[in-house]
């Protein structure tokens, strides 16, 4: 079964739009109403107002929900499947179920138009399994796919695993792709991203507070800190600088940004002649991103700079040294930056009069060129030691005795 494609005109092409969830079992209850942005939904069953909200928000943009994927035990089945197939227009479709061509307990029905895919899970399930699960059911999807994620329902372990799986499909490069494809209209290999996930808080003690909220930021604080961390342990930006891509109205963010830039670029392309600068521009550039008045309309931001600060100033120790190039040599090393640490002691250390390196012997310092020589093959000839061993040498014969 093949559901429809809807063009929306947004963003001028054709997409599918699929939601994945975890039907939770249902308990004999009244409804409960849920407050949004696109009006009120009622619901017992844990899953029935974020799908209703789903279908409303997408009818909103002139959209259509095209497939649900519902992961379902066998006790969730016999007490909420047939109402959740009820709350889509059509109980009775359950007695149409068929098995999906190729897959083991994978069922598929039509309700109102949406492919409703019943996929059977055992009731103690792992995290692993469920990820495991997930990504056979999910996976190939088209270039006009866009997913959307109840994280509602399930058991708790459910919520573990789709947040696995929405880091698998950042990891496959899926989001940056599909903006390519839909904004200019060139052809890609890629896939869709999440369009947004759900989640309903219920409270019966305050039904007044029910409501249903998209939770797509958690994905992209998992972005950001991604992004933080790749670059405070290789120096490369290109993630963190794609996640603050967004935010506006805050005038350290092009300082910050110059400075990921330039520091990459005379790490990877070892132009020492501009570390000075580029170093202090960096230290000025995160210090002042760290006291800046951030507006709060920006809150990714505001975590963003509470973030940085804290895990690129535990790995980036030089930042805050007077005296860094020692431990920027050790930055280089323990990142397997061999060259650029090399580099850095040549040039920097040991053939600057201002620095002590009475305790190195000769013979180490010669060792220390031929190795800069070595990467350029200057003398040409290449190296014969072994990463391991190059570091170990410049540690226990350099670093150590400065």
């Amino acid at each position: 079964m093949v559901a429809n494609n809807i063009k929306i005109k947004k963003w001028g092409c054709y997409v599918r739009y699929t939601m994945i969830l975890f039907l939770s079992q249902y308990y004999d209850q009244p409804e409960a109403e849920y407050k949004t942005e696109y009006g009120q939904f009622s619901g017992a069953q844990t899953n029935e107002a974020p799908v209703k909200y789903t279908i409303s928000r997408l009818a909103s943009i002139g959209g259509k929900l095209s497939r649900i994927v519902a992961l379902v035990t066998d006790t969730a089945r016999r007490t909420a499947y047939r109402r959740f197939l009820k709350t889509l227009g059509d109980e009775s479709a359950y007695g149409n179920e068929v098995i999906v061509e190729g897959k083991q307990n994978v069922y598929t029905t039509i309700v109102n138009g949406i492919e409703v895919v019943r996929i059977e899970i055992p009731n103690d399930i792992t995290v692993t399994d469920l990820l495991i699960k997930t990504i056979d059911n999910m996976l190939p999807l088209e270039q006009n796919d866009r997913l959307i994620i109840d994280a509602t329902g399930g058991y708790r372990i459910s919520i573990l695993s789709l947040t696995l799986f929405t880091r698998f499909l950042r990891y496959l490069g899926i989001k940056e792709e599909f903006i390519e494809f839909c904004e200019t209209h060139k052809k890609s290999n890629r896939i869709s991203t999440v369009e947004f996930s759900t989640f309903a808080n219920y409270s019966r003690a305050h039904p007044e507070l029910n409501n249903v909220i998209d939770t797509h930021e958690t994905d992209d604080l998992f972005e950001l800190l991604d992004g933080v961390y790749l670059f405070a342990v290789t120096g490369n930006p290109k993630v963190l600088i794609g996640c603050l891509s967004s935010v506006k109205g805050v005038p350290e963010k092009t300082n910050l940004v110059n400075a990921l830039r330039s520091f990459y670029e005379m790490i990877i392309c070892c132009k020492i002649s501009t570390l000075d600068n580029v170093v202090k521009d960096l230290r000025s550039a995160i210090h002042d991103i760290s006291i800046a008045n951030i507006n709060y309309l920006n809150p990714k931001y505001i975590v963003f700079s509470e973030i940085i600060r804290e895990i690129v100033y535990a790995k980036m120790a030089f930042i805050n040294e007077s005296e860094y190039l020692v431990p920027l040599v050790y930055w280089c090393l323990h990142n397997d930056y061999i060259q650029q640490g090399v580099t850095i002691i040549w040039e920097k250390i040991l053939k600057d009069t201002t620095f002590c390196c009475d305790n190195i012997e000769y013979r180490d310092c010669e060792k220390v060129r031929r190795f800069r020589n070595g990467f350029n093959h200057a003398d040409g000839r290449e190296i014969n030691a072994t990463v391991d061993n190059i570091k170990a040498f410049l540690i226990d014969h350099i670093l150590k005795k400065l």
